[in-house]
């Protein structure tokens, strides 16, 4: 059985309940993440020619979906600064990043 639990409008995010017999459950978290990729990408051409130490300091670098963030969190990630920004310059993850260059 598979049953929509919960919808956030916020974040588009949706709960949904998965049962598999009369006691296993689980419910799956699931988020439109493509508008925050599409606005990173553009943020990201635009400001490719960009020189650091050009713009306002404390420069928006990256924007992360609520649901990567929780799960960074919960991996230690997210309050580490270290191993944040070694995350956020790791090309695997470009996407969530809003301009180039190393942190």
């Amino acid at each position: 059985m598979r049953r929509l639990f919960d919808v956030d409008i916020k974040a588009p995010i949706r709960r949904i309940f998965h049962s598999h017999c009369d006691d296993e459950f689980g419910i799956e978290t699931v988020e439109d993440v493509q508008d925050v990729i599409d606005v990173n990408k553009e943020n990201y051409n635009q400001r490719a020619h960009e020189r650091w130490g050009s713009g306002v300091l404390g420069s928006h670098v990256a924007q992360i979906p609520a649901t990567v963030w929780w799960d960074l969190k919960r991996r230690g990630i997210a309050d580490d600064e270290k191993k944040l920004l070694a995350w956020l310059n790791d090309s695997d993850n470009q996407l969530f990043r809003s301009r180039p260059g190393r942190l």
